[in-house]
Parts: structure tokens; C-alpha cells; sequence
């Protein structure tokens, strides 16, 4: 091989090189993974992903779209996401949207959130301003634990009916004294207003004879 061979083939191999396109920002349109897909590993994705199929791992993308049938066990990271499918594992995404044919069984960090009538949601929610870098744990405030005043103002006294049954027995003498008394009280002073009646009636006879 002469000198002017070689030359020209390592020019040739200069120009293939330039030729070569070079690696492109993720355009538009979804990357589609099947619903014959079945995956064991976490896929990572900067654009938009449809995904119809099976995987035991987490999903990484800019925007998710998670098919009716498909089944996620894992933790699903994205800006949005959309769920029409299967979702065992924590969702963390700007936005959430659960369709009416989803099951999600897990918790949800989100910034905005919509459920369709019909969803099915096992799991405890909460916003964040920015769900894709916060991994606490979503699960819900714990009430405080009850004061001694208010276990004891609950809890009755172990003798507190015996107690109200002997009170009521106690009352019940008086009660019958004091309805009789204005009874036994008014007898004569009525008997008394009707001899006066009487006797008035009686005197008014003897003057008109």
C-alpha cells in the first residue's frame, strides 16, 4: 500500500465520521412499550413514555403514561403521569391523574392531583412542591395521644348505676310528699270558700222573706 492509499483512506474515514448525525434531543413522540413487554429492571427514559406492557422495577421519565392492562411493581418518577393501568409502588410526579380503570396500591407525592370516579386508590397522598426530589414517606399525621383529664372524663365510674339507682330511690320518698302537700292544703281551703258560699246564700234567702 502506497503512502497516497493510506492518505486518502484516513480522509475517507474523516468524512464518514463527520457524516455521522449526531445525537438528537427526544422529540415529541412517545417512546411505546408493548403490552407483550415484560421487564425485570428499571427503565429511564427523558422523554415521553407509553407504557402497555409487565415491569418489576421502577420507571424514570419525563412524562408517563401507564396503559390500561399494564401492571408497574415499583416506584414510578416522572414530571407527569397518567394511570389507567396497575400501579403497585409510590408515585412522585408534578402531576397525577388516575383514570377510572386505575389501581394504584401505594402512596402519592404529588403537586397537583386528579381522581376519575371509578379509580381504585389503596395508599395515603400528599403535596409537595417538588415531589420528583422528595422521598419521605407519604403517610398521614398522627393524631396526639389523648390527655389523662379526657380518659378519665371517658371512662365511668365502675359503680356509677347503683349509685344513680340509689338517688333515684332516695328522691322518689319526697317527690310523692311534695305532690300530695298542695293537695292535702287546698282540701280546706276549699271546703272553707264553699261554707262561705253556703252561708252568704243562705242569709240572701232569709232577707228576700
Amino acid at each position: 500500500m502506497t503512502a497516497d492509499q493510506s492518505m486518502t483512506r484516513r480522509a475517507d474515514a474523516k468524512s464518514s465520521a463527520r457524516s455521522k448525525p449526531a445525537r438528537t434531543a427526544p422529540t415529541g413522540v412517545p417512546s411505546l412499550i408493548s403490552a407483550d413487554m415484560v421487564i425485570r429492571g428499571e427503565v429511564r427514559s427523558e422523554g415521553e413514555v407509553q407504557f402497555d406492557g409487565e415491569i418489576d422495577g421502577d420507571i424514570y421519565a419525563k412524562g408517563l403514561v401507564i396503559g390500561e392492562g399494564a401492571t408497574v411493581r415499583g416506584e414510578v418518577i416522572a414530571e407527569k403521569v397518567k394511570v389507567a393501568g396497575t400501579v403497585e409502588g409510590r408515585v412522585r410526579a408534578t402531576r397525577v391523574e388516575l383514570t377510572a380503570s386505575s389501581i394504584v396500591k401505594g402512596d402519592i407525592i404529588h403537586t397537583a392531583l386528579m381522581i376519575e370516579a371509578g379509580a381504585r386508590f389503596e395508599g395515603s397522598c400528599r403535596h409537595s412542591d417538588d415531589p420528583l426530589n422528595d422521598s419521605a414517606p407519604a403517610t398521614p399525621a398522627e393524631l396526639p395521644a389523648p390527655s389523662d383529664e379526657r380518659v378519665l372524663a371517658a371512662t365511668p365510674a365502675p359503680n356509677a348505676p347503683r349509685e344513680r339507682e340509689a338517688k333515684l330511690r332516695e328522691a322518689a320518698p319526697l317527690r310523692r310528699d311534695a305532690a300530695a302537700a298542695p293537695a292535702s292544703e287546698e282540701k280546706p281551703a276549699d271546703m272553707q270558700q264553699m261554707r262561705q258560699t253556703g252561708g252568704k246564700a243562705l242569709a240572701q234567702k232569709a232577707n228576700l222573706r
